[in-house]
């Protein structure tokens, strides 16, 4: 559009009071003219296409511009899970590997997000897997499998002394062999854990009497400083 001045701006381009930004004029948007032959020669310009940050390559004349990005293989569309811009090209890729992107589990039918569903399935109760212990318990849900496990006839355990030193596992059986064989080796882990706490206990008692007579001192400035707090209190005009 020609303004006043002789000089050209787009319609949209032109706001209220606004001055020419080269000879300072005001321009007025009533008064804009439409100049057909600069329209024509700004039509003809080449220009680059709008998605050529994404990849295209097209470069062809303004005027079939609109045409082409209608069909441009680069325009972008707004993926429905991260919200980012994506090329319609490869759009399809990336709503199968968007961090954001959800399927549903085909064993439980919880939804969960495609980059969780690999670790999903490691723990998901209707995934069907075999008892681990090979009892021959299979084709069972990995709930199933749970419960099995308290009455597996082969599931490992280990022994009940496992948290003062004994290290052996097995099956119950086993476990209680173990057990009945070695009962001087349990004795002596009881006669280890005993003496361990009772050091434990005697530096407990140690500390707390270490701690007593500084308790009392606290106690005895703080009913001192109660005392002063409660004369302020009385005699708020006189010096204590």
């Amino acid at each position: 559009m020609k303004a006043q001045c002789d000089h050209y701006y787009c319609r949209s381009c032109v706001t209220d009071d606004m001055k020419c930004i080269i000879c300072e004029q005001p321009i007025d948007k009533e008064k804009l003219v439409y100049d057909k032959k600069v329209h024509r020669a700004i039509q003809a310009l080449t220009v680059l296409c709008s998605n050529q940050e994404l990849g295209c390559e097209w470069a062809d004349q303004l005027k079939v511009l609109p045409n082409h990005v209608k069909q441009c293989q680069y325009k972008s569309e707004r993926c429905m899970n991260c919200g980012g811009r994506i090329p319609a090209l490869t759009y399809q890729d990336h709503i199968k590997i968007c961090r954001l992107s959800v399927q549903k589990c085909e064993y439980c039918q919880s939804t969960i997000r495609a980059t969780l569903l690999e670790k999903h399935l490691k723990t998901c109760p209707q995934v069907i897997i075999s008892c681990p212990f090979q009892c021959g318990a299979k084709d069972k849900t990995r709930a199933e499998i749970d419960a099995h496990r308290t009455t597996c006839p082969n599931a490992a355990e280990s022994c009940p002394f496992m948290a003062m030193g004994c290290n052996f596992k097995g099956n119950k059986e086993a476990v209680q062999k173990h057990l009945s064989a070695e009962p001087v080796k349990h004795m002596i882990y009881l006669c280890d854990e005993m003496t361990e706490l009772k050091s434990i206990y005697s530096l407990m008692h140690y500390e707390m009497s270490c701690i007593e007579p500084k308790h009392d001192e606290l106690m005895r400035k703080a009913n001192l400083l109660q005392g002063e707090l409660q004369l302020t209190s009385i005699f708020p005009d006189h010096d204590l």
